[in-house]
């Protein structure tokens, strides 16, 4: 009979631990909700229903325009960049 370590389960263990603290998280946020639910009554529900219906809130637009002057200015610095390359003569 070939000889078996007595730790060759280890690491099965550590998965199937991490996969129930996993679920034990998942389980208390799901009690956690169901009781602000509760609790809150109509008005959470409400707010609930108001946030499904409008989506979460949109982030504020001037991020968006900074990547975008941003990016106009490396564009300029690339056109830039490639019209002094093209002042060269190539000698032939």
């Amino acid at each position: 009979m070939p000889y078996l370590d007595p730790r060759w389960s280890e690491p099965i263990w550590g998965v199937v631990g991490d996969v129930l603290r996993y679920l034990g998280w998942v389980c208390v946020g799901g009690l956690i909700a169901v009781g602000a639910c509760w609790c809150g009554g109509v008005v959470a529900m409400q707010a609930y229903r108001e946030w499904q219906r409008t989506g979460p809130p949109r982030r504020h637009g001037h991020t968006q325009g900074a990547v975008e002057r941003e990016a106009a200015r490396g564009i300029r610095e690339i056109e830039v960049f490639l019209g002094a390359g093209t002042t060269h003569r190539s000698e032939s």
